[in-house]
């Protein structure tokens, strides 16, 4: 456990957003599967991208990755991906009905300390509050 934690205390901010996106992608698809996984990912980029441009800055790779635009990592990245994660976690919910309570930080348990400091938690209650 010791080793784990230094491990993911030197990931630069590109990568603990990336690992973010990660960890939303394998919840998806333990949840609904392969298929409606990548279906519900591009999908809700796309809905995304028509109420907020600067998700463009956020690269949706065939990989099942995402890949940034910039170099560094600015509040725009940030909200753009916790708006989109957001997005996706609705859409599951709505898909699986009866799914029960989960939020983003039990999703992202193992990387809460490297993503609360880039408010990523508070632009995603945003989001959902938004979206309500």
């Amino acid at each position: 456990m010791e080793q784990e934690s230094s491990v993911s205390e030197q990931l630069s901010q590109k990568e603990i957003l990336e690992k973010t996106f990660e960890l939303f992608y394998h919840y998806a698809l333990s949840v609904v599967g392969g298929k409606k996984a990548d279906s519900l990912v591009k999908k809700t980029y796309e809905s995304v991208q028509s109420y907020y441009p600067n998700i463009s800055l956020i690269q949706l790779l065939e990989d099942h990755q995402i890949q940034f635009d910039e170099e560094e990592i600015s509040e725009k990245e940030v909200l753009g991906l916790a708006i989109w994660l957001q997005q996706l976690l609705t859409s599951i919910k709505n898909f699986m009905i009866g799914l029960g309570k989960v939020d983003a930080q039990s999703i992202t348990r193992d990387i809460h300390d490297q993503l609360e400091p880039l408010n990523f938690y508070e632009f995603f209650e945003q989001a959902r509050e938004l979206s309500s």
